[in-house]
């Protein structure tokens, strides 16, 4: 991200807690975050409207716990998915491309659906 180590790990954490970046809970060999690559553009900065897939998957979907807290692996078995409104790709694949397809595979299948699309 352009970032030097302290200010990067301070940016990510801010990012994960705003829902920009989607951080998944390790707890081997000690408890931290990591952030899967493919939510990043060629620049290392987060790909457009990635929050807004966030937004949806944890506002509709059943990703948080009820604390309003989740450890990220839910999330991350979506994106690398296939998905039949992606015409069988995963979204993480057509994340880059086109964001605004991924939006609408998750508005439709948790909002539009009610989570009960026959996936």
């Amino acid at each position: 991200m352009g970032l030097d180590l302290e200010d990067a790990s301070r940016t990510v954490t801010k990012y994960r807690r705003e829902g920009r970046l989607l951080g998944v809970y390790m707890v081997d060999p000690e408890h931290h975050w990591r952030f899967p690559i493919w939510q990043f553009d060629d620049r290392h900065q987060p790909i457009v409207r990635f929050a807004d897939v966030l937004q949806v998957l944890r506002g509709h979907g059943p990703y948080l716990d009820e604390r309003g807290l989740t450890s990220g692996w839910g999330e991350v078995e979506w994106f690398l998915s296939g998905h039949v409104l992606l015409d069988g790709q995963a979204p993480f694949e057509v994340l880059h491309q086109d964001p605004d397809a991924v939006i609408e595979a998750a508005r439709v299948e948790y909002i539009e659906e009610g989570n009960d699309v026959g996936f």
